[in-house]
Parts: C-alpha cells; sequence; structure tokens
C-alpha cells in the first residue's frame, strides 16, 4: 500500500471506529461497567418485548431480527450519556434500523467480493480502541457483559466496518485520479482560506422523516415550529423536546456564510438579529435555523497561535450527573477563565481539589484537525472556546496570542493527497447510496 492509500484508509479506520460509538469523547465510555441494576434490566426495548427473533426487515435475502435492533440499542445507549428511557430508544431507533440496513448491504458487497474477516483482525481492533481509551485488556468485553450486550452484536459491526474497508481499499482507492482542474479548484479554496470571511452565528434543529411521520406531516409541524419561535417560543428548549440529537445543534456556533445555500444566505444577510429561518427541505428532514449575528472573521491558517488550555478532569467511572455538572462548572470558567499570564481560573479557588489541569499550548492553525479548527479559528485574542469533551474529561481553549507567518505557498503533494480524500469519500457514500437504491429491502416493523 503506498503512502497515499495508507493515509486514506487512516482516515477511513478513523472514521468507522466513529460510527462504532466506541471512541467516544470522554472515558465516561466505561462509567456502567459495574452491574447492571434491576431497574436496567426490567427496562427493555419495544424490540426485545416481542419475539426476538422475529423479522422486522429483510434486506435482499438476508433478515435482521428485534434482537438485533434491540441489542444495537442497547449497545448505543450504553456508549453515550443518553439516558436509558423508553423516549431516547424511540428516538434512536429509525437511525438504528438504518445503520444496520447499511451495514448489511456493506457486509452482503465484501462478501460477494470475497473479502473475509479472521477472528484475530475483530480481536486486535478491540485492543487497539481498549488502548486509545486507557484501558486494561479485557475491560470492554466485560463493559459489553455488565450491560448485557451480546458481544456478537459489535463483533459483527466491527466485522463490517473491516470487510468494507478492505473492499474500498482495493476497488475505490486504486481508481481515484486527480486531474489540472481538480487542483486548480482546490488551491483556489486554499486561497479563499486565506481571506477574511463573513459569518454568521447559527444554532438548528432537525426534524427528520421518520417511519412514523410522513414528509407533509414533518413538513406542517416543523411550520407550526416556526410560527411558535417567531412568537418568541424558546428555541432550545423546543429544539431540545422535538428534535433529533444526532441532526440538532442547538449551541449557537460561527459558520461561514459561503457554506450556506445561497438563497438562504441572500436573505440572511439582509436580515436583522435574532432571526428564525425555515422550514428548510434537507435530506434528512425539515430544518429550522436560529441565526443570531453575524461577523467578519480571519480565515488563515497560516498562523501561530497561543492557547491557555484548562482540562477539568474525570474519573474513569463518572457518572453522566458528574459530567453535567462539570459542564456547568465549564460555562461558569468560560466566563471567567483567568489570565494567560498564570495558571488561575479566576472562577476556582483550589484547582487541585477540583482535578483541574492547566497548560499552555503553542501551535499553528494548519496543524490543527478540522474539528478542532472549526471550534478555534473563530476565536479572537482573549476569548474562550465552548466546552468540548475529551478523553480525559472536560477543556476549554483561551487564545492568548495570534501571530502571522510568512506566506510558504502551496504544497503540491498535500493538496494532491487533499482531493484524493475528498474525491474517496464521495465514492465512499455514492457506493453505499447505489447498493441501498438496487436492494430488496422490506420494512415489517
Amino acid at each position: 500500500m503506498g503512502d497515499e492509500q495508507r493515509m486514506m484508509m487512516t482516515n477511513f479506520w478513523n472514521l468507522s471506529f466513529l460510527t462504532l460509538g466506541i471512541a467516544l469523547a470522554s472515558s465516561s465510555v466505561y462509567a456502567q461497567t459495574e452491574a447492571s441494576s434491576p431497574q436496567k434490566d426490567s427496562l427493555l426495548t419495544t424490540q426485545e418485548k416481542k419475539s426476538p427473533f422475529e423479522i422486522a426487515v429483510i434486506v435482499n435475502d438476508e433478515v435482521i431480527t428485534n434482537y438485533d435492533i434491540g441489542q444495537r440499542l442497547r449497545f448505543m445507549i450504553a456508549t453515550t450519556t443518553m439516558p436509558r428511557t423508553q423516549e431516547t430508544m424511540q428516538k434512536l431507533f429509525p437511525r438504528t434500523v438504518e445503520m444496520l440496513i447499511e451495514e448489511m448491504l456493506q457486509r452482503q458487497e465484501a462478501t460477494r467480493f470475497n473479502y473475509r474477516v479472521e477472528p484475530s483482525e475483530i480481536t486486535a481492533a478491540i485492543a487497539t480502541m481498549e488502548k486509545e481509551q486507557g484501558k486494561p485488556e479485557g475491560s470492554f468485553l466485560k463493559f459489553l457483559e455488565a450491560n448485557q450486550i451480546d458481544k456478537k452484536t459489535v463483533e459483527d459491526q466491527i466485522s463490517t466496518q473491516i470487510m468494507w474497508g478492505k473492499l474500498l481499499q482495493q476497488r475505490i482507492i486504486p481508481k481515484l485520479t486527480v486531474t489540472p482542474s481538480d487542483l486548480a479548484r482546490a488551491n483556489q479554496q486554499v486561497n479563499n482560506a486565506e481571506q477574511k470571511v463573513e459569518e454568521v452565528n447559527i444554532s438548528y434543529l432537525t426534524l427528520p422523516m421518520t417511519m412514523g411521520r410522513s414528509e407533509p406531516e414533518t413538513k406542517e409541524l416543523a411550520t407550526i415550529i416556526t410560527k411558535k419561535l417567531r412568537e418568541g417560543a424558546n428555541f432550545r428548549v423546543l429544539g431540545a423536546q422535538l428534535a433529533v440529537k444526532e441532526l440538532t445543534h442547538l449551541q449557537p456556533s460561527w459558520i461561514p456564510m459561503r457554506d450556506l445555500d445561497p438563497v438562504l444566505a441572500t436573505k440572511i444577510a439582509e436580515s436583522t438579529f435574532p432571526a428564525v429561518f425555515g422550514p428548510v427541505q434537507t435530506p434528512t428532514g425539515y430544518q429550522i435555523l436560529h441565526v443570531l449575528g453575524k461577523r467578519t472573521s480571519d480565515y488563515r491558517v497560516n498562523v501561530e497561535v497561543y492557547f491557555k488550555e484548562i482540562i477539568m478532569t474525570l474519573s474513569e467511572h463518572a457518572q453522566k450527573s458528574e459530567v453535567d455538572a462539570l459542564m456547568v462548572i465549564a460555562q461558569d470558567v468560560r466566563r471567567n477563565p483567568g489570565t494567560c499570564t498564570n495558571k488561575d481560573v479566576a472562577t476556582v479557588n483550589n484547582i487541585d481539589d477540583l482535578q483541574f489541569k492547566v497548560n499552555y499550548v503553542r501551535t499553528k492553525l494548519s496543524d490543527i484537525s478540522p474539528d478542532m479548527l472549526s471550534l478555534v479559528r473563530p476565536l479572537r485574542v482573549g476569548e474562550v472556546s465552548e466546552p468540548f469533551a475529551s478523553p480525559d474529561g472536560i477543556r476549554l481553549l483561551k487564545l492568548c496570542e495570534k501571530t502571522d507567518l510568512p506566506s510558504t505557498g502551496v504544497d503540491e503533494k498535500k493538496l494532491t493527497l487533499k482531493v484524493k480524500e475528498q474525491k474517496f469519500r464521495q465514492e465512499a457514500v455514492k457506493y453505499i447510496r447505489t447498493l441501498r437504491r438496487d436492494a430488496f429491502i422490506d420494512m415489517r416493523l
């Protein structure tokens, strides 16, 4: 495998493990490793209350049972901080079924081309995840057992991701080509990134078109919600009650105007703030946007930054209530993070008692991961990021310095790799869409 293939596949595996719900942003993934309480044991999913091996979905010549769906729901809830309630399970149900269908299509396609996974590969994948989480060997299987999750449920998911990755590696990557026009467009994007950019402060909620609600019903509900919001209803309260968490962002964030639909961007540019826009139809449902303001930001990446990093550590067995409490403290710290010249935090009298850590980090924006870059790039000197979860706790970053660096020009090799990675993602999405379009799928739910 060449360097380019290796780089793209590394990114693919990182994404795959994230979709497994295992490489989570908090060490509380193992918070429930202790024996389940009788209350938890009695709370079975709706699917598990039915005949467990009754057919729920037929995908070509294979089936997904009620047991499969119930076990995946258990796993998804156990590996997040979401409450284990029937309401949570109902919200996760449509997406869970879609994930199982997609994985079955991937597994069928990989099998058709004779890709296989050895038991040792699954064992190695689990060991890697344990190591990345800083957990002892065997802890993940104990976690599954404590939460009454059939290990085959997770092993099948890991196996599918590995098989699908092998297929993409050998059938998609070798066919990727980068033309001069591709490089020209990518180079233009780099140049655009070196400019000052108009941003808007947006939060949004999404009402999905699920199996229990038709497109007209979803649109009607979205229209009613939009009307209530314009009349003064609380955006965050309504969003938390009605929207799907995975498709909703109730915490406002700054995004470039150029990334918005042109028609919507024009309407926003002509508006006064705050304002509510929508409902806007998307591939997943109907979206309602809450726009709070507009500003101009410096989007250059050839910039050196110096951060004060505040970490509020979590114990290995932290419960959801502890995480929530720490998030409240983090918001207080964000308002009074202390100065850049010392490690004090203004709102905290004794850092050691609360297990706070303060570090100073100097780096370049170009060296920061895309997810982190979107969080810190809008910051101006003296501003503090929103609290965010990491494997060792809750973090905040205060920008202390920002220095322009001399222009270094465009690295054509890196630019080519970036274009190939974009094409790889596009082709992978296109592949699964084609499989879904051509498949025989019979829902019996």
